[in-house]
């Protein structure tokens, strides 16, 4: 079934024109694997349960975003760990966003006083969907692998 989910949305993907665009890359091919993932019901547990080895799409997938990332410059450790995390942090994101919505709990008011930092990100955070807070982070993670360079 995994393999299924992936095989057809992420075949078109390929290395970018030059290895300098690889940030761009990075961003376009997040944005693939979340809308392929959010195609289905439950995708993103699905694929993530499967592992590479019953996903052979995903190892694909794991394989070319670690050889971008080489191309890029990076050593082989620092590409393997930015792989991951891009491919993990869009699996973690999809898995909470196809997750039914958890109740408002009644005290959360109470919550909101004990923990006043969190209750201003999540007031800041409402305004914005589900793919704007995606991308939100993914462009954090992506601001950090250029600055680590």
């Amino acid at each position: 079934m995994a393999q299924f989910i992936l095989a057809d949305n992420l075949k078109n993907l390929c290395k970018p024109s030059t290895p300098g665009k690889w940030s761009e890359w990075l961003s376009e091919m997040a944005h693939t694997l979340r809308n392929t993932l959010l195609s289905h019901r439950e995708g993103a547990r699905i694929v993530a349960g499967a592992g590479l080895d019953r996903a052979r799409a995903l190892a694909d997938l794991a394989e070319l975003t670690t050889g971008v990332m080489r191309e890029a410059g990076f050593d082989a450790c620092s590409a393997g760990i930015a792989a991951t995390t891009i491919i993990n942090y869009t699996f973690g994101y999809v898995i909470e966003e196809q997750a039914a919505p958890s109740p408002e709990p009644e005290n959360v008011e109470d919550l909101y006083i004990q923990f006043p930092h969190l209750a201003a990100a999540n007031k800041a955070k409402e305004s914005l969907s589900a793919a704007e807070l995606f991308d939100r982070g993914l462009s954090l993670i992506i601001h950090g692998l250029v600055s680590s360079q």
